[in-house]
């Protein structure tokens, strides 16, 4: 992954790419999403306590894709995951370098 989209989230270096590779073992679930970062996320200290992350789910996902989502990604990274699902088609397509990471917090 690249340096610059690594966060580091309870002393665990996370990569885009490992959401992806999580994302991308689970049926029923686009391989699209976002991570969101805002102030909500972080200890006093200001250090990252988890994520938020927008999934998009394909037709004839389960209703509780969002929990499997969560689990999964605290069971194989450690990192909680506060999961938004999204429809198909929600998120931005982009042709190059996908962008992964939203900052809301001026971080």
């Amino acid at each position: 992954g690249r340096a610059d989209d690594m966060l580091i989230v309870r002393g665990v270096n996370l990569f885009p790419s490992a959401i992806e590779d999580v994302l991308g073992s689970i049926p029923n679930v686009s391989p699209e999403f976002m991570i969101v970062i805002d102030d909500s996320l972080k200890d006093a200290a200001g250090f990252l306590t988890g994520i938020k992350l927008q999934v998009e789910a394909e037709a004839g996902a389960p209703a509780d894709i969002g929990s499997k989502i969560a689990g999964t990604i605290r069971d194989r990274l450690t990192v909680r995951a506060e999961v938004e699902v999204l429809a198909a088609g929600t998120l931005p397509r982009t042709t190059h370098k996908a962008k992964r990471v939203l900052r809301m917090d001026g971080a």
